[in-house]
C-alpha cells in the first residue's frame, strides 16, 4: 500500500540566508546544499570536501565553522561559498562566551551569561592573521546588559535594563551597536520591561512591534529622524513582522495555515496574501530579501524568496521544490483480517491519525479503503512515535500512553476511544483477545487483566511474564519451567503446565496450542506444543506468534524470519527485507514489533513498512491444523461431545488437568443423531463435526471455532445410506495427508472401511481396509497414541480384550496388540478424546451404565494409566462422542 502524505511538510533545514543565496540541508538529504537567487538553481556543496563541514552563513556569502582548540577556546573559521577561499580565523579568548557571528570575519562574545552579559566583546580577523578584540563600552553604571536580540554584518540590536526610583519598575533600553568599532546609539526612549515591544531589525529598519500595537521604525540611515508608525489595526493574531522595501510582512499564527500577509508600511487596511500556508517562519537574509518555506499546500511546497518588485509590491518567487514526505509508520496491528495504523497525517490539532483497512482472508490480500479518525497519544520524541498496537480481534486497538498516565486506551474503527486509568500500571500493552486486555506494569512486574465490558481490572498478579489468550490468562510462577494457566471469569483451579524451559520466562505468548517462552538472562527461547507435551528451541529475538510458527526481527541481518514448529522442530526461513529501525523508545531498546511490523495471531500474515513508509501484506508461513477435538477452547486440549434428551449437542471444555469444565451447545438435534468429531475437514481452521441422521444422511457440519454445531449450521451432504455403519469413528490424519480420515464398519458384514479425507471438506469413496471385524464390539478412533503423528484404533472384543492399532500413515494400520484384558465390561461408550491432561499425549474417556465418566491417561506408547473416575451422572446422556 503506498504511503500517506505527511501533514508536516518536508523541512528545508535552513543553515544560512546569504547575499546571493540560501544554505540547506532540506531533510532526507545528504550534505549542504546552495540555492542562488538570481538563477533560483541548487547545487550540493563541494567546496569544503575533505574539510569539516561549514556550521552556517555569517549573514553574507562567508560560512563559518565551530571547533575547539587544544587549550578548549572556540575557534570559528570563515570561508567563501563558492571557491572556499580562507576568510580568517577568530579565536574566542579564554573567559569569553561565543555568541554568534555578525558578518564575514566578526564574531560576537560576552563575558558572564546570557541573562547577564557583564561585557560584550567584538571579535574581529586581524589583518596580521590573529585575533582583534574591541570591547563595547560606555555602558550606563547601573545597566544590566541583555542577550544581542537581532543583528546583521553591519548591526547588533540589544538592550540594557536600568532601575527607577520605583523598585518594582525597571525599563529597557533599546540600543544599535556598530560592528565596525563598538560604538552604539540609543533607539527611541526606555520603555517599561513588560509593555509588549518586541526588538526588531531589518535592512533598512530598526525599532519595535508587537502584535496589535504595530510598530515604531526608524530608518537605520536616520536613526534621528522622523519615526514611522506601523497602525496597530490588523496586527492581532499575526507573527514574525519584517519590512522589506516600503511593505510590512507577517504571518498568521491564529490559525494552522501560518499564511504570510502583506501590505503599505503605513497602510492599515486590508492584507494581501503572497502565500496561503507556511511553516510559520520568515527568515531575513543578507542582501534585505526574506525567505519562507511553504505553498498553496503541503504537496506543493518548496522554498520562496521574497522581494520588493519594481512598481513597489512584494512577490515570492519559488527557489527550490520541496516533495511531500511520505507519513511515518508508528504503530502497527493486522488482527483477524483487521489492519490497522498510526501515521503522521493528522490534523495539527492532533498527535496521530489512525487508520484501518479490512485485509481478505484469499491466497492474495485484498484490502478494503481506508477508515481514518484523529486522535491524542503521546509519542515519543523520536523518529517513531511508538504506539504498539495490539489488535483486540474485533476490529479495536488497544495501546498505553508513554508518560507515566497510566492510561490504557480502546479505540475502534469508527474513532470512539474508552480510556481507562489503572493504578500502578506503567509498562505496556502485552495481549488483547475480546473483552480482555493484558497490561505488563513494568518494573514492578505487576500484571493487570482489564474487562472492556466491566470497564475495571478483573486480575492484578505479580509474575516475570504474563500471556493473553482465548480466556485464558498464562503467568509464570517462582519454579522454572512451570507456568500457570487459568481461566479468566471461571472458578476452576489454574492449570500447571511444565514448559521444559528450565528457567523462569521474561516473556510469553500462547496461541492455540503452542506457548512461546523466552528467557533474556539464559538468553534462549522455545515453543512449546501442548499437544506434543514438549517445547522446541527456537532463535530468541524480538518474536511474534501465530498458530504453527513465529516471526522474529533479526536487526542484525534486516531480515523478518519465519521458524515454524509445527513438525516438532524448528524450521527457519526469511520472509522479507527489513532494515533495524533507528531511535525507538525506550532509548536503546531494537524492539520494533507492533510499530513497524507485526503478525495477525489468527492468521498466517505479516504486515511491515518500509523505508518508504509503504505497509506490505504478505503470507508468512502455513498454519498448523486444528487439534484433533479441540472445539472449545483453541487451546490444544481436547473436549467431549453429548447429546442430551433435549436435542442438545454440548463439547464439555478440557481444563488439561483431566477433567471437563465449561459447555458451549446447540440444540434442535433429533436423538438418533449420531455425531462424530472429525477435526477440520473443510480447511477453514475450525474443528468440523460429522452428524448422520435418523434417515441415514451424513452431514459435514462446520461450526465456528469455539462454537458447538446446531442443525442451522453451514454444512455439506456427503451422502446418504450411511445407516449400513454401525461404527463411524476418525482416528485423525492415517494418511499423512494433513486431512483427518473416517473409519466405518458394515453392521451386517463387518468389513472396515477407510473414507479418507479430502480438501474442500469431502470424503473421497470408501477403501476396504478388512474382511470381518465383527469380533470387536467397540472400535474406537483413539488419535495419535504413540506420538508419530499418524492416528491410531482401538478395539475391544466380545471378551473384554482390547487392542491397538498403529496407523502405517498410508491408511492402513499395523497388527493389532492387545493392551488390556478384562477391560470395560461395563462400559457403554469409549471415546478417544484427545489430550486433557496438558502432558500431550492422546487420552481415553469411558462412561459406564451407572452414568460414571472415567479417564485413561495416555503414556504416549499406545498404553494407558490406570482409570480414574472424573464425574458422575452422565448416565442421561443419549450419546458421548
Amino acid at each position: 500500500m503506498p504511503a500517506a502524505h505527511r501533514t508536516l511538510p518536508r523541512n528545508p533545514v535552513f543553515a544560512g540566508f546569504g547575499n546571493t543565496g540560501v544554505l540547506s540541508s532540506p531533510e532526507g538529504t545528504v550534505g549542504l546544499r546552495w540555492t542562488d537567487y538570481a538563477t533560483g538553481r541548487t547545487r550540493n556543496v563541494t567546496e569544503f570536501a575533505g574539510t569539516q563541514q561549514p556550521n552556517g552563513l555569517a549573514q553574507s556569502d562567508t560560512t563559518y565553522t565551530l571547533s575547539t582548540d587544544a587549550e578548549g577556546r572556540r575557534v570559528v573559521r570563515f570561508r567563501a561559498i563558492g571557491s572556499g577561499a580562507d576568510r580568517g580565523t577568530v579565536t574566542v579568548p579564554t573567559g569569553l562566551t561565543l555568541a554568534r557571528t555578525a558578518g564575514e570575519g566578526v564574531v560576537v562574545a560576552y563575558r558572564g551569561s546570557a541573562a547577564t552579559v557583564r561585557e560584550l566583546h567584538l571579535l574581529k580577523v586581524a589583518a596580521e592573521g590573529g585575533t582583534s578584540d574591541t570591547t563595547v563600552t560606555g555602558w550606563p553604571i547601573d545597566a544590566k546588559l541583555l542577550e544581542v536580540s537581532e543583528r546583521d554584518d553591519r548591526s547588533l540590536l540589544m538592550r540594557y535594563r536600568v532601575p527607577t526610583e520605583d523598585p518594582a519598575v525597571l525599563l529597557d533600553q533599546l540600543v544599535l551597536v556598530d560592528v565596525r568599532d563598538g560604538s552604539w546609539t540609543k533607539v527611541f526612549a526606555p520603555y517599561r520591561v513588560g509593555s509588549g515591544r518586541l526588538p526588531f531589525l531589518s535592512k533598512d529598519y530598526v525599532g519595535w512591534w508587537y502584535p496589535g500595537s504595530g510598530a515604531r521604525l526608524l530608518r537605520r540611515d536616520a536613526l534621528d529622524g522622523p519615526v514611522t508608525v506601523v497602525p496597530g489595526s490588523g496586527t492581532e493574531g499575526k507573527s514574525e513582522f519584517t519590512v522589506i522595501g516600503d511593505n510590512v510582512l507577517v504571518t498568521t499564527y491564529s490559525d494552522q495555515t501560518r499564511a504570510v500577509l502583506t501590505r503599505p508600511l503605513t497602510d492599515a487596511g486590508e492584507w494581501r496574501t503572497l502565500l496561503p500556508q507556511t511553516n510559520g517562519w520568515i527568515e531575513h537574509s543578507a542582501d534585505g530579501s526574506a525567505i519562507v518555506a511553504g505553498g498553496s499546500s503541503p504537496a506543493d511546497w518548496g522554498v520562496h524568496r521574497l522581494t520588493e518588485a519594481p512598481d513597489g509590491r512584494i512577490v515570492a518567487d519559488k527557489l527550490m521544490d520541496l516533495p511531500p514526505v511520505p507519513a511515518p509508520v508508528d504503530g502497527l496491528s493486522l488482527t483477524n483480517g483487521t489492519l490497522a495504523w498510526t501515521d503522521q497525517t493528522s490534523t495539527p490539532a492532533h498527535d496521530v491519525m489512525f487508520n484501518t483497512r479490512t485485509v481478505s482472508a484469499g491466497a492474495a490480500p485484498q484490502v478494503g479503503s481506508v477508515r481514518q479518525a484523529d486522535g491524542w497519544v503521546k509519542p515519543c520524541q523520536v523518529d517513531y512515535a511508538c504506539i504498539r498496537l495490539v489488535g483486540a480481534g474485533d476490529g479495536s486497538v488497544v495501546y498505553s500512553d508513554f508518560d507515566s498516565t497510566q492510561w490504557v486506551h480502546r479505540r475502534t474503527p469508527t474513532g470512539e476511544v474508552r480510556t481507562l486509568t489503572v493504578p500502578g500500571f506503567y509498562g505496556e500493552v502485552e495481549a488483547a483477545a475480546g473483552r480482555y486486555t493484558l497490561l505488563s506494569g513494568g518494573a514492578n512486574r505487576k500484571q493487570f487483566v482489564v474487562d472492556w465490558t466491566q470497564s475495571k481490572v478483573v486480575s492484578t498478579r505479580t509474575a516475570d511474564a504474563a500471556a493473553l489468550w482465548d480466556g485464558q490468562l498464562w503467568t509464570t510462577t517462582s519454579t522454572s519451567g512451570r507456568l500457570s494457566m487459568s481461566r479468566l471469569g471461571s472458578t476452576v483451579p489454574a492449570v500447571d503446565v511444565n514448559v521444559g524451559s528450565a528457567c523462569v520466562p521474561s516473556e510469553l505468548q500462547v496461541n492455540g496450542r503452542f506457548v512461546y517462552w523466552a528467557c533474556d538472562a539464559q538468553g534462549k527461547a522455545g515453543v512449546f506444543d501442548r499437544s506434543r507435551g514438549r517445547s522446541v528451541a527456537v532463535p530468541k529475538g524480538d518474536a511474534l506468534l501465530a498458530d504453527g510458527f513465529l516471526v522474529r526481527h533479526d536487526n542484525a541481518r534486516g531480515k523478518l524470519v519465519r521458524t515454524d514448529v509445527r513438525s516438532g522442530k524448528a524450521v527457519s526461513a526469511d520472509v522479507a527485507d527489513l532494515p533495524a529501525a533507528p531511535k525507538l523508545w525506550p532509548e536503546g531498546t531494537t524492539s520494533d514489533r507492533r510499530i513497524r511490523w507485526t503478525l495477525d495471531p489468527y492468521g498466517n500474515r505479516v504486515a511491515f513498512v518500509d523505508a518508504d513508509e509503504r505497509i506490505h501484506v504478505l503470507a508468512a508461513g502455513s498454519l498448523a491444523a486444528p487439534v484433533l477435538r479441540d472445539h472449545a477452547g483453541r487451546d490444544g486440549i481436547g473436549d467431549l461431545l453429548t447429546l442430551n434428551s433435549s436435542g442438545a449437542l454440548t463439547f464439555h471444555q478440557g481444563t488439561g488437568r483431566g477433567t471437563f469444565s465449561g459447555k458451549i451447545s446447540g440444540s434442535g438435534w433429533a436423538a438418533g443423531s449420531r455425531a462424530v468429531p472429525i477435526g477440520d475437514l473443510s480447511g477453514d481452521r475450525c474443528n468440523d463435526v460429522l452428524v448422520r441422521l435418523s434417515n441415514g444422511t451424513l452431514r459435514l457440519y462446520k461450526p465456528g471455532c469455539g462454537t458447538a454445531p446446531k442443525p442451522t449450521t453451514s454444512y455439506t451432504t456427503l451422502g446418504t445410506g450411511w445407516n449400513q455403519y454401525d461404527v463411524l469413528t476418525s482416528p485423525g490424519d492415517i494418511t499423512k495427508d494433513g486431512l483427518p480420515d473416517l473409519i466405518t464398519r458394515n453392521a451386517s458384514t463387518g468389513a472396515l472401511y477407510l473414507h479418507k479425507g479430502v480438501s474442500g471438506g469431502k470424503l473421497a469413496p470408501r477403501v476396504k481396509l478388512a474382511g470381518n471385524w465383527t469380533m470387536y464390539k467397540k472400535i474406537v478412533g483413539a488419535g495419535d497414541l504413540n506420538g508419530d503423528g499418524i492416528g491410531d484404533l482401538l478395539a475391544q472384543d466380545k471378551s473384554n480384550n482390547l487392542y491397538r492399532y498403529f496407523g502405517k500413515g498410508n491408511g492402513t494400520f499395523t497388527a493389532r496388540v492387545k493392551i488390556a484384558t478384562g477391560w470395560g465390561a461395563s462400559y457403554n461408550a469409549v471415546v478417544g478424546v484427545g489430550d486433557i491432561t496438558g502432558d500431550g499425549k492422546a487420552d481415553l474417556i469411558a462412561r459406564d451404565t451407572s452414568g460414571n465418566l472415567f479417564l485413561q491417561a495416555g503414556r504416549g506408547n499406545g498404553s494407558f494409566a490406570a482409570r480414574v473416575k472424573i464425574a458422575s451422572g452422565w448416565k442421561g446422556y443419549k450419546g458421548v462422542f
